[in-house]
């Protein structure tokens, strides 16, 4: 099966496939992505069009961006989908100090942009 297919490809037991079947004009397609727990992120095997994952990145053309889009997406599945996925303290504690960065960024930006106005 492809799925079978698709794993023997990657060989990582501690990657989650996660597979989505649509329709488009009637015909079945099934769209899928790995969790990449370990590096928190999502991937695919294959190269995929990134236009719609990356389409808020238009301006933004560095890696650490984009790869910041795909750990995005990582915790969006991890909360629709918490099963078999363990968040400890320790990376709760960065998650934390990393969205206070944020939260500050915003800020001085929202200021910034008040100034000038």
């Amino acid at each position: 099966s492809w799925i079978n297919a698709s794993r023997a490809k990657i060989d990582r037991e501690n990657w989650f496939l996660v597979v989505e079947l649509i329709l488009v004009r009637g015909v079945e397609i099934y769209m899928y992505y790995y969790v990449v727990p370990e590096n928190r992120i999502i991937t695919w095997i294959e190269r995929v069009n990134g236009y719609l994952l990356f389409q808020e990145c238009t301006t933004v053309w560095h890696w650490n961006h984009k790869r910041l889009e795909l750990e995005a997406q990582y915790w969006k599945h991890v909360e629709y989908f918490p099963h078999g996925i363990d968040v400890h303290l320790p990376e709760v504690r960065a998650l934390r100090v990393q969205l206070n960065w944020y939260r500050v960024g915003e800020c001085l930006t929202l200021q910034s942009l008040i100034q000038i106005n």
